[in-house]
């Protein structure tokens, strides 16, 4: 775990730390951007019309990560108003996805593009950043999960290694990494056999609600508040894993269309 990749002089307070979480949430910035660009030739979509749309998924999705962070966890921000915008941790994926999804149909909606196809182009590329995101987490020691014969150490000032001490806890956020990045290839796979438009994104939204649903299991970081034995993110994963089998059953071409 590397949370600080180098500290550079600062000739105001003498250091500037450049952090690994943000190095690697602008690379997976750029792979977003780079994926939707390359994947849109494909698709009938302008490389500018699909790189506006993607900046607009990004930034969306960071300030609905944000505030769902804040919803979930309101008595650490109730009485420091300031910590909601200068604390570096403190985001939830959902809440970006629940932001970002509205945000980008208002945006394909006003260029006049086929919601469908174009949610098929941005899906492969969500998957990737969020794997190279979730490495930034790997990195900083938060989203950690629970105490297991099979886990990892962390170093002794990290969050996992603060709360259990000196003893194995699954590395949650590289399960999630690594079946994210299993789940972009599974995409480009989906989007090569052209299934029907909006098909890719609804199998990212299937596959990853398991994939978050299972993982919710493993992690034993503070996760909000919980409904019975399932947490927010639980929740989520299940309404999302419906939604997206009704709209499959919904939009699915028939037989006879065939």
């Amino acid at each position: 775990m590397f949370p600080i990749i180098v500290t550079l002089p600062n000739p105001f307070d003498g250091s500037f730390p450049i952090h690994t979480y943000g190095v690697l949430l602008a690379l997976s910035f750029a792979a977003a951007l780079y994926t939707t660009v390359t994947l849109a030739k494909a698709s009938d979509i302008s490389a500018e019309d699909i790189g506006d749309i993607t900046l607009i998924a990004l930034v969306s999705g960071l300030i609905g990560g944000r505030l769902l962070y804040v919803i979930v966890e309101w008595d650490q921000f109730q009485n420091e108003f300031a910590s909601i915008i200068f604390r570096r941790d403190g985001f939830v994926f959902y809440g970006g996805l629940l932001l970002a999804i509205p945000a980008t149909i208002l945006m394909v909606r006003r260029k006049k593009l086929p919601i469908a196809r174009t949610a098929d182009v941005i899906a492969p590329a969500l998957a990737l950043a969020h794997s190279i995101g979730r490495l930034g987490c790997f990195a900083q020691g938060c989203c950690y999960g629970a105490p297991s014969d099979y886990g990892i150490t962390f170093p002794a000032d990290s969050p996992p290694s603060m709360r259990f001490g000196e003893v194995p806890v699954h590395p949650t956020q590289a399960y999630e990494s690594i079946s994210l990045l299993l789940l972009f290839g599974l995409l480009l796979f989906v989007k090569r056999r052209k299934f029907f438009d909006g098909s890719v994104f609804l199998a990212y939204m299937a596959c990853y609600a398991v994939i978050r649903f299972a993982i919710e299991r493993l992690r034993a970081d503070d996760r909000g508040f919980y409904l019975g034995e399932f947490s927010v993110s639980q929740l989520i994963s299940i309404g999302m894993l419906a939604a997206a089998s009704i709209l499959y059953l919904r939009f699915k071409p028939s037989r006879a269309s065939k």
